[in-house]
């Protein structure tokens, strides 16, 4: 069995993994690179079997639905495209919304219609290449993990996670990732402090909606971020026992049914009820970075000074950008955490699996692996 990491071991975002045989091929990810520059971001990526060359015994592994990981998959020459099944629906309106408002080209909606799902724990296999998709916690929802197998080795594929999230749970690789020659593991947060969990922010956010002030409130978060808007909805239902209204767009809505649909049997923390109540007493909404919203912000803040509570819940980096200036007209409460393994869950995962060999991806900081584990291999690897 063979690995190269064509591209990821010293940056986050744009990666692409192979893993190969005499028989198979199995790549993982096709992202966009991490860049303000639309054109740089999805320029044409030459890699053999994927993009360009004979593709017959190539597959392509989708792990979630963000851009840095499925921003070039039109590029892919393969017909083999697989990806999370409630994830592909996920993408699927959100890519319809963008090309109607022609933010994409129509033809990228068309090109992921193609792409074929899988469910957790099913059994891929590719030639020689058995492939069993995790389920995973990740700031996308149905992200996975990928356990590959060939020839009598092992692989684990972490993709983006997280263990202070919702579903983050150690003994999901303790259990799935056993006797593994190589953990491929994202190292986005390698160099940062522990990040706060889910839960901590649930309860900050409790504490913000029982402030008396805070009679309208404006969240302004990621509208695929799953786990954070529940988080939200259950903490200002838990407060107003419903009978305020949380409040989203058709296309929120839309997006949040599909989860409901697919996974409350399973966790009633992702079952979403509309409310009705009326909001004459207040409300909480979910908004976005658009005039609607922003005209809606304008109006309350003036209407009713000291009566609105605003919300940010995103990566601070994007305050720094222009589109994200109008923020600096209100105060806003700061309420966020990464979705990505904060340094000691990626020690804590290698503990668990107790892998020969640690490869890096994801990360601006592949040293710092080299710092922490004695086992450290980049870019390429032959088992």
């Amino acid at each position: 069995m063979n690995i190269e990491i064509h591209r990821g071991s010293n940056q986050i975002g744009g990666c692409v993994t192979e893993i190969s045989t005499d028989k198979a091929r199995v790549f993982i990810d096709l992202g966009a690179d991490l860049t303000k520059n639309k054109e740089k971001a999805v320029s044409k990526v030459n890699i053999d079997g994927l993009t360009k060359g004979n593709t017959e015994n190539s597959a392509l592994l989708i792990t979630h639905y963000h851009g840095d990981h499925i921003g070039r998959i039109t590029q892919a020459k393969t017909d083999e495209i697989y990806m999370g099944n409630t994830a592909k629906k996920i993408n699927m309106v959100k890519t319809k919304r963008l090309a109607k408002a022609e933010r994409i080209d129509e033809k990228e909606f068309e090109f992921l219609k193609k792409i074929k799902t899988f469910n957790p724990k099913d059994e891929l296999i590719f030639g020689d290449i058995k492939v069993t998709p995790i389920m995973i916690d990740h700031s996308a929802f149905d992200a996975y993990s990928f356990l590959i197998e060939a020839n009598g080795k092992r692989v684990f594929y972490t993709g983006d996670f997280r263990l202070h999230g919702p579903r983050g749970k150690i003994k999901v690789f303790k259990h799935f990732a056993k006797n593994i020659d190589c953990l491929i593991c994202e190292g986005t947060n390698i160099a940062k402090e522990k990040a706060q969990t889910e839960f901590e922010l649930y309860n900050k956010a409790i504490e913000l909606f029982k402030k008396p002030e805070h009679k309208y409130v404006f969240i302004l978060c990621s509208s695929t971020n799953i786990d954070r808007i529940f988080e939200f909805y259950h903490a200002y239902n838990k407060v107003f026992n419903r009978n305020r209204p949380f409040i989203g767009d058709a296309y929120q809505k839309e997006v949040l049914k599909i989860v409901s649909d697919n996974h409350s049997e399973k966790s009633p923390f992702y079952k979403f009820v509309p409310n009705k109540a009326l909001a004459k007493d207040g409300f909480c909404i979910l908004i976005r970075n658009n005039d609607r919203c922003k005209e809606k912000l304008e109006k309350y803040f003036t209407k009713y000074p000291g009566k609105c509570l605003l919300v940010y819940s995103m990566w601070k980096g994007y305050l720094n950008e222009p589109e994200y200036s109008f923020l600096n007209s209100y105060k806003y409460e700061y309420l966020h955490t990464s979705g990505h393994a904060d340094v000691d869950s990626i020690k804590e995962v290698v503990k668990a699996v107790n892998p020969k060999f640690i490869m890096p991806i994801h990360t601006e900081h592949p040293e710092e692996f080299q710092n922490l584990f004695s086992n450290v291999q980049f870019s390429k690897l032959t088992l």
